[in-house]
């Protein structure tokens, strides 16, 4: 049988490959409950009247899919499976024993959430590749809204915007799941307390989700009284300041002076090199000066696409920063250090400490 080699990219830990009347089945799945379901054409496949069955771990999957075509063949008697292209061999011993997991998606409901929303709160979460099921790296669904949190960074992003999920209670959809998407796919995004999917034409997505929570996430929207406000024109020159700050270490301080903001970047002892800048800015702020983390602050800007050619506002306080967009809002918490001046609004007699 002939089959294309692109047919074994986008494979997970275990591969369990059907082929029949011209249609390859493809059913990839991880240990943590997750896996994609795929069927497709095999174009190159014009006899269409062989069947085979085999399974390839993804490191075998990834050998032969460095290859353009493939001639495949299966010997009962040694329970092989050959590839051959190009001169080039490969075999593998098939595994008939494994059990396939049966994705538990027929109790899943469609939700309202898009899969471009998914992926932008996705890009906050705090992943640890050292611990893949962490359940702290994903992404909170409420009753109308999408939640994530990058712990290592302090970052808050909350999502508003969404109909019923469709679980009992909210649950919590691993990122690494929303990153196994096909980008040139469309998909409808389905959910229970069980599992997530991702349903597309021959496509299937799941994942298993886990419940628990903080409940305080879903309520969290601090009101921080300070307000900066950058004209459009200023707000790319005030990320590329924050950038270079990031080069320095990645500690940054901003500081209300006069008409200004100010950026500089944390002065190191051990790294003695100090970035300084400014950017127009308007403020109800008489005092205010607060260490961020640059890393942090870069992520929160880049997730709200801030360069838009639109005002930027930042509402600040002496514990956080916050910006809004139309439909999102973030909040990453400042840095302690005894250099900090504690936010003091004009007009008032003293600050707010």
């Amino acid at each position: 049988m002939k089959i294309k080699g692109e047919y074994f990219k986008r494979c997970m830990e275990a591969n369990i490959f059907r082929a029949s009347e011209g249609v390859l089945s493809i059913h990839s799945y991880a240990k943590d409950g997750s896996g994609i379901i795929r069927k497709l054409v095999n174009e190159a496949d014009t006899d269409k009247t062989e069947e085979m069955t085999f399974f390839l771990t993804k490191s075998d999957a990834d050998v032969v899919s460095s290859f353009k075509d493939l001639d495949v063949s299966f010997n009962e008697k040694t329970n092989t499976i050959t590839f051959e292209s190009a001169g080039t061999k490969c075999r593998f011993q098939n595994v008939q024993s494994i059990k396939e997991p049966e994705p538990p998606i027929k109790d899943a409901k469609e939700v309202s959430f898009t899969l471009a929303e998914l992926k932008e709160a996705a890009a906050v979460a705090d992943l640890d590749e050292k611990h893949p099921d962490n359940k702290g790296a994903g992404i909170l669904v409420g009753t109308d809204s999408l939640i994530t949190y990058d712990k290592q960074l302090s970052l808050y992003y909350r999502h508003n915007g969404g109909e019923e999920s469709g679980s009992k209670e909210p649950v919590r959809i691993p990122a690494t799941a929303i990153k196994l998407a096909d980008s040139g796919r469309t998909y409808n995004l389905r959910l229970s307390d069980k599992t997530v999917a991702l349903m597309a034409d021959s496509e299937i997505i799941y994942s298993s989700v886990y419940l628990g929570y903080t409940p305080s996430f879903l309520d969290y929207d601090p009101k921080p009284a300070g307000n900066i406000l950058i004209g459009k024109d200023h707000v790319k020159d005030f990320v590329n300041h924050i950038k270079m700050c990031s080069v320095f270490n990645q500690n940054v301080r901003i500081t209300i002076d006069g008409d200004s903001l100010r950026i500089e970047n944390y002065l190191d002892l051990e790294n003695p090199r100090v970035y300084e800048a400014a950017v127009p800015a308007a403020s109800n702020i008489e005092g205010y000066s607060m260490l961020f983390n640059a890393r942090g602050m870069l992520k929160l800007l880049a997730a709200l696409d801030v360069i838009n050619g639109e005002d930027l506002t930042l509402l600040v306080d002496d514990k956080m920063v916050r910006v809004d967009s139309s439909n999102d809002f973030m909040v990453m918490a400042a840095t302690l250090n005894a250099q900090n001046v504690q936010l003091k609004l004009k007009g008032e007699a003293n600050g707010n400490g």
